[in-house]
């Protein structure tokens, strides 16, 4: 499949920040209506095993949950949201760290988009500030990159083909999909 770019802020351990972008054959409104679809993590997420809309999807406040195939489970509620543009989601996690995921697509021509993950977390504040820097380049950036390259590559697919993603189409995930 196609290499995204990457950008990403290791910094601090109350704010990692990293960013996936892929540039996808297909039209802007299409990608909109693939990403903000019921159960649309089923569709190009190869890490993921349920995807569900719980309450209202489009807007603000909007819910939704799923499950990986780790286990581990996820509930989502929408902070913001672009029509046609962007949103992003707040996760609700058990251990009381914060994440947000934005998606988003920018218009490249009538037939090519770029599509982009932004995740920001604290979900690793507890690693010990003198191993922090260790542990964010050698663990934490690839096992983000992957993540990331699995569900960008993940949507190219199924835009491209219609075909439902795989179970780890784009190789396993420790965290997400063992």
């Amino acid at each position: 499949m196609i290499l995204p770019n990457y950008q990403y802020q290791v910094t601090t351990r109350k704010n990692f920040q990293i960013k996936g972008e892929l540039t996808i054959e297909g039209a802007k409104e299409k990608l909109w209506q693939i990403i903000t679809s019921p159960g649309h993590l089923e569709k190009f997420h190869p890490f993921v095993k349920e995807h569900i809309k719980t309450e209202k999807w489009h807007g603000i406040g909007a819910k939704d949950s799923g499950s990986f195939y780790s286990g581990k489970k996820i509930n989502r509620v929408v902070t913001e949201w672009k029509e046609g543009s962007s949103y992003i989601i707040k996760m609700k996690n058990d251990d009381g760290s914060n994440t947000t995921v934005r998606f988003g697509l920018t218009e490249l021509s009538s037939m090519k988009t770029a599509f982009f993950i932004t995740i920001q977390t604290d979900a690793y504040r507890k690693i010990p500030r003198p191993f922090w820097p260790i542990f964010a380049r050698f663990f934490l950036v690839p096992s983000f990159k992957k993540y990331l390259y699995s569900i960008l590559n993940g949507l190219a697919y199924y835009s491209t083909t219609g075909n439902k993603i795989k179970k780890n189409q784009f190789g396993r995930h420790r965290k997400f999909s063992p």
